[in-house]
């Protein structure tokens, strides 16, 4: 077996391009308030990935409203076109959970492919306590690695579901307007 070449840091990455780790690391994190030139956007993400840069370990948990919770929950996806058709279904596994969004891999989908028109998810559980709840979410990032993970956002979901799926993973549920 091979060893696998360790990853860089965003130190190394910074020294290299002559940054501050500071823009390395917002630029990585792809922070939404930080203004950066094309071009270094492109040299960072570029040295990133040719230095073989570890992307799992970025976390923008402070971002989000509520953490998200490990679980491995087998699901029903459609992937469903602004027209209402069903370009194709399937299965996927969520691999994290909150009461607002998912990290969806695993994919089982018989047409292998995402359409480029826009689309959404519907999303259904299939086992434990939120089995056959059935949520539509956009999707928020794709993530290519190994395999393909969507992070996706629920949409239209009303407050006593979010309730449900805070329940189901034991955490307090926030009030909506506290953002």
């Amino acid at each position: 077996m091979c060893p696998r070449k360790p990853s860089v840091n965003q130190d190394e990455i910074a020294r290299r391009l002559n940054l501050a780790r500071s823009t390395v690391t917002r630029i990585l994190n792809n922070d939404p308030n930080y203004r950066a030139s094309k071009e270094t956007r492109q040299k960072v993400l570029a040295l990133a990935r040719e230095l073989n840069y570890d992307f799992k370990r970025l976390r923008r948990i402070h971002r989000r409203r509520y953490a998200r919770v490990k679980v491995k929950i087998p699901v029903r996806v459609a992937i469903v076109l602004q027209t209402g058709a069903i370009y194709d279904e399937g299965r996927g596994t969520v691999f994290d959970l909150n009461p607002i969004g998912a990290l969806i891999g695993n994919f089982d989908l018989p047409g292998n492919t995402l359409p480029l028109k826009p689309f959404t998810l519907s999303i259904t559980f299939l086992e434990g306590p939120l089995m056959q709840m059935k949520f539509d979410a956009r999707v928020a990032r794709i993530i290519v690695d190994d395999s393909i993970q969507m992070g996706v956002e629920f949409v239209n979901i009303s407050e006593e579901d979010m309730q449900k799926i805070a329940m189901a993973l034991q955490i307090p549920l926030r009030n909506s307007s506290s953002g």
